[in-house]
């Protein structure tokens, strides 16, 4: 076996991909397609709805494409391992996710025009069915302002972390981790948006008439939410998308598909794993949801993670992991024989 292996060709060594992602001729591809349609989708509902669009801050949106599309020129057929092909990977991740968060900002807001009922009177039922004292978790949250400050900056890092995340993993030529946290991200939302537009919820704050008790900037998403849901607004800013999700809460499934995408790292998993933990528990108080919206973004988390594996079996990372030893992570590879490294080396996933 050794011996037929060592004088075949490797590059003609059949690799077995078993996914329908994987199965496809040209699998990079498939994310702009499915960014496409979205994109479709936007554009078909926005027309439906007589929603408009607008940037008031076109030229900083244009310049960030330009930059990153920069960094992706920088990469084009750069060699395997060297920097411009990090700086390529990194503009090219960049570009996919933000074309991701905006396509699916433009539905957040679109599924209010639904029009559904708010469905917080029930998720307050079930907080109080589960024995959350939520009233006197905020109070006590609001009498320790230490405390709250902790909590608020921890639910702010979440866009940052984002970003952070997606440096290490292109730097680190992390190329079948990229993709699983893509995928995950993009499945979650396919069921918290359609979730978030069928049962759409203000929030815990404005149930429990808290709304005067938390900072301005915290509220600047609810003119927005109460404009869509009843029809007065009309128009999106593609630069200033605001969060109007509740439920299930966005937050809790991306602190965990975030750590998740981490957990190879043997110095970063544990800091984001802390840092995940505690923005979880500061999303009620400081992000004004429901203990439900927590427990249900969670829920969406793990089955976005397994769905994401399940497209993406039978791939296989490649090239350099990382730039620096401190956040190189645990690879069984290392020890692998040395026709499996070459199998590895020359297996190009998308």
């Amino acid at each position: 076996m050794v011996s037929s292996l060592s004088h075949q060709p490797v590059m003609d060594r059949p690799v077995p991909l078993a996914s329908p992602v994987a199965r496809r001729r040209h699998p990079a591809l498939v994310p702009w397609i499915v960014l496409g349609l979205v994109a479709v989708l936007d554009a078909v509902w926005l027309t439906c709805a007589g929603v408009g669009l607008t940037a008031t801050q076109l030229p900083s949106l244009l310049l960030r494409v330009a930059l990153l599309g920069g960094l992706l020129v920088l990469g084009w057929a750069a060699p395997a391992g060297s920097w411009r092909a990090r700086l390529g990977l990194l503009g090219e991740t960049l570009l996919r996710f933000l074309a991701l968060t905006t396509s699916a900002g433009i539905l957040s807001y679109l599924v209010l025009t639904l029009h559904r009922p708010l469905i917080d009177p029930l998720l307050a039922q079930a907080d109080a069915a589960l024995g959350v004292p939520y009233m006197a978790w905020f109070v006590w949250v609001e009498a320790h302002p230490q405390v709250a400050e902790i909590l608020t900056s921890a639910y702010l890092t979440t866009w940052l972390q984002l970003v952070v995340c997606l440096v290490v993993l292109a730097l680190g030529q992390q190329r079948a981790r990229l993709q699983e946290l893509f995928w995950a991200i993009a499945l979650a939302l396919g069921v918290i948006l359609p979730l978030s537009g069928a049962f759409p919820a203000q929030s815990a704050w404005v149930t429990y008439g808290l709304t005067a008790r938390v900072p301005p900037w915290a509220m600047q998403w609810y003119p927005l939410f109460h404009g869509f849901q009843t029809g007065i607004l009309r128009t999106i800013d593609l630069t200033s998308i605001e969060g109007l999700i509740t439920f299930p809460s966005f937050h809790t499934t991306m602190g965990i598909l975030l750590t998740a995408s981490l957990r190879p790292y043997r110095l970063v998993f544990p800091l984001a794993l802390a840092l995940n933990a505690l923005m979880i528990v500061s999303v009620p108080t400081q992000g004004g949801h429901y203990v439900v919206d927590v427990l249900a973004g969670a829920v969406v988390a793990g089955l976005a993670l397994w769905g994401a594996q399940w497209l993406l079996q039978g791939e296989t990372a490649v090239g350099p992991r990382t730039w620096r030893r401190r956040f190189r992570p645990d690879k069984a590879s290392a020890t692998a024989s040395p026709q499996a490294r070459m199998v590895s080396d020359r297996t190009v996933s998308p």
